[in-house]
């Protein structure tokens, strides 16, 4: 089997666990919509839910990517890795969680009044521990290829999650003979929580594995490795949810006004989840895959060649994703719609994100992990700024932007860094061909959608994405049948 088939073949295997577990997921998303009527109530989840997104990554401080890295370094003692990174995460984690709900009641002083803001703070600590305490068995089924575990055990976490939903906001209220609609957004906490928890028991397996040791040596080189991905990790994660944060301190309305935009904007901002799912399954493939291609000969020759692939198929999916918005927008409640000009911004935005984390390699290779994040700090204070100053004006649209913006810099510097420190080769006519045929497509979809009756515009629609993947089957000189065989890749 060849190297890019093999990739292609975990792509989809995690794509498939992480695409069906979010897709399951995205579910909810439909149902909170319609069962949160005020859209205030979604906007206190998301936010809070923007925070434990920021905090994670404090809480596992890039450990996982030195995890990989230092398992695949031909002198590396791997048990001896794990069991520190494993340990560390464990120490750790316990600390910063115990920490939060101590001081649960300053937190809650510095921000605006949610409700029950500070029982929200307890829970989001319990979701950080849990979630952090198996990021390094998660690390090791990918890094000893077991994709179906992975994808099993994903499918199970979800499934939890929506069931504990489904019994906390449905039946609990039937049960009890009571209106607990007030009590919703601390059940979606609670059924995060309870599903967490319980994946613990499912990995028992995994934790076996570890032993509860740790390395002085060892955690010395894992956190000079990892800890600029710390600043990498908190810089993506600004650029990430900064927006919806900022929404809360920049808009010009009053607390409960504030709190509808946040959650309007963050029901449209999940639309943008195919591409994020795309992007997200190849790189649960793709990090221990070019950890330990590349350091091969013939790696950077394989990386340069998956590269144009790669941007053409963000680039189909952009276009499929936009041409059909209006069809998409049709899972959220209709009181979320008004947003749905924000999604192809923040679908092409994810889109440039995952060409930024396929090109991450470079620092990750040389071990300029601190370059890297600098990269990400830059693109941090871009959205930042971007957001500080056009949000009391343009309100989520500023956002939507600001992520866009970022995410197309932090891409097109990490280009031109990667290509001097790194020296990989990549087809640059073939990329630009792919980019500005797809900008054009769909502005010729925007310009005609208006002017046309419902059957030309769906027919458009139809047509738009064939064509593009005709002009990528001509780039890359292969026929439709062998389009649908990734042995395809390696001949071109």
């Amino acid at each position: 089997m060849s190297k890019l088939k093999k990739l292609a073949s975990d792509t989809a295997l995690y794509g498939l666990s992480y695409f069906g577990g979010r897709l399951l997921n995205f579910l909810l998303t439909p149902y909170y919509t319609r069962y949160f009527t005020d859209q205030a109530d979604y906007g206190v989840m998301t936010l809070i839910y923007a925070y434990i997104t920021f905090l994670i990554i404090i809480f596992t401080y890039g450990l996982e990517t030195g995890y990989f890295f230092f398992t695949n370094q031909k002198d590396a003692n791997a048990k001896k890795v794990s069991d520190t990174a494993f340990s560390a995460h464990f120490i750790s984690a316990i600390f910063f969680s115990i920490l939060i709900i101590l001081f649960s009641g300053n937190i809650k002083s510095l921000l605006p009044d949610y409700g029950n803001t500070q029982e929200f703070i307890v829970l989001a600590a319990l979701i950080l521990l849990f979630d952090t305490i198996t990021t390094i068995p998660f690390a090791q089924l990918r890094k000893n290829n077991r994709p179906i575990r992975f994808a099993f055990l994903k499918f199970i976490n979800i499934l939890l999650n929506i069931a504990f939903n489904i019994f906390f906001l449905e039946i609990v209220p039937i049960i009890f003979k009571a209106d607990t609609k007030s009590l919703g957004v601390g059940f979606v906490f609670i059924s995060n929580v309870l599903s967490s928890l319980i994946m613990l028991w499912f990995l028992r397996k995994e934790l076996k594995s570890f032993n509860f040791k740790i390395d002085l040596e060892v955690l010395k080189k894992l956190l000079k490795y990892s800890l600029p991905l710390l600043v990498l990790g908190l810089a993506g994660m600004i650029n990430e949810t900064i927006g919806r944060v900022m929404l809360d301190f920049r808009l010009p309305l009053d607390e409960s006004e504030r709190l509808k935009q946040i959650g309007i904007y963050s029901a449209c901002f999940k639309l943008s989840i195919f591409m994020t799912l795309s992007i997200q399954a190849f790189r649960y493939a793709a990090e221990p895959f070019f950890f330990r291609e590349l350091q091969k000969p013939e790696g950077k020759i394989l990386y340069g060649k998956g590269f144009s692939w790669y941007v053409a198929i963000l680039s189909f999916i952009f276009l499929v994703l936009s041409v059909w918005i209006d069809a998409i927008i049709l899972v959220i409640g209709e009181s979320y719609r008004e947003a749905i000009n924000t999604v192809p911004i923040l679908i092409a935005a994810n889109g440039f994100l995952g060409v930024f984390y396929y090109l991450s390699q470079w620092y990750k290779q040389t071990q300029k992990n601190m370059m890297g994040a600098w990269v990400s700090v830059f693109g941090a204070v871009l959205t930042i700024l971007i957001n500080y100053i056009f949000i009391p004006t343009y309100g989520y649209i500023a956002s939507a932007w600001a992520n866009f913006i970022c995410y197309f810099a932090i891409a097109i510097v990490s280009l031109i860094l990667g290509h001097k420190y790194w020296g990989f080769n990549f087809n640059t006519k073939k990329i630009l061909v792919l980019l500005f045929s797809v900008i054009i497509l769909y502005a010729a979809y925007v310009s005609i959608k208006s002017n046309v009756g419902i059957l030309i515009e769906y027919l458009v629609k139809i047509l738009l994405p064939i064509l593009y993947l005709l002009l990528i089957m001509k780039l890359f000189k292969v026929s439709f049948k062998s389009l649908l065989d990734s042995r395809f890749i390696t001949k071109k």
